[in-house]
């Protein structure tokens, strides 16, 4: 393989510590469906990865430092399209309605009118005025905050990852929010690079998913792609 730089072994590659079941931390260990792909693909590109957490609001200013050559997985939309450069779809995942029992939110129709969290720098936020221009979205720092500002009335709904989410809020709020049956959208999921592919590591990246799969290494979500 042809590395831009000849002496780089290890790719740190950030991902957000808290967002089982695709990327967590188990004691001091990076684990997780997603982190377990993209193991396998760096390792056959020539890498060793080396993972380092950082929370979801840091992940752009990481890459911007050079404190991280990469990230774990962002979601394919038009807004993280102008800050990284994006592999081939991972995996499938979405984003989905969190409400509490006591106050349902229907799946559809959605209400014209409502007060809507989800974190600022995530895929959705600039996503729900394109789809719901009605409802107000109130910006929170992570998802926990999300949970907790509708939990505490100061949202109606927060609008996050289908997968991320329902484990976040069995674990957190056990029996008080409703968990979606499934995505108001669906979502590809793909690896990161800053702009221009500085490593030039995107099209080895994207030839390796096929055969890591082949072996049982692919994300284990609802359907997996490649």
């Amino acid at each position: 393989m042809q590395k831009k730089s000849s002496d780089l072994k290890i790719l740190k590659i950030a991902y957000d510590p808290d967002f089982p079941p695709l990327s967590f931390m188990a004691g001091s260990e990076s684990r997780g469906e997603i982190i377990e792909l993209v193991r396998k693909i760096v390792g056959r590109i020539g890498y060793e990865a080396e993972f380092v957490p950082h929370s979801l609001s840091d992940h752009a200013k990481v890459i911007e430092k050079k404190q991280a050559h990469a990230i774990a997985f962002k979601a394919m939309v038009p807004h993280f399209k102008t800050i990284y450069d994006l592999s081939s779809p991972l995996a499938m995942t979405g984003s989905a309605w969190f409400a509490t029992k006591s106050k349902p939110w229907p799946d559809d129709p959605v209400p014209g009118t409502g007060r809507v969290t989800t974190p600022i720098s995530g895929p959705v936020f600039a996503r729900l005025e394109q789809l719901f221009p009605d409802l107000k979205r109130v910006g929170s720092d992570n998802y926990a905050e999300s949970l907790a500002m509708v939990v505490n009335g100061e949202a109606d709904v927060a609008a996050l990852n289908f997968h991320i989410a329902s484990h976040l809020a069995e674990r957190d709020y056990p029996a008080v929010f409703n968990l979606p049956m499934k995505p108001y959208e669906e979502l590809a999921l793909a690896f990161a690079v800053a702009k221009g592919d500085p490593l030039d590591i995107l099209d080895e990246f994207n030839d390796a998913p096929s055969d890591v799969v082949a072996e049982g290494g692919s994300a284990k979500m609802d359907s997996a792609v490649r």
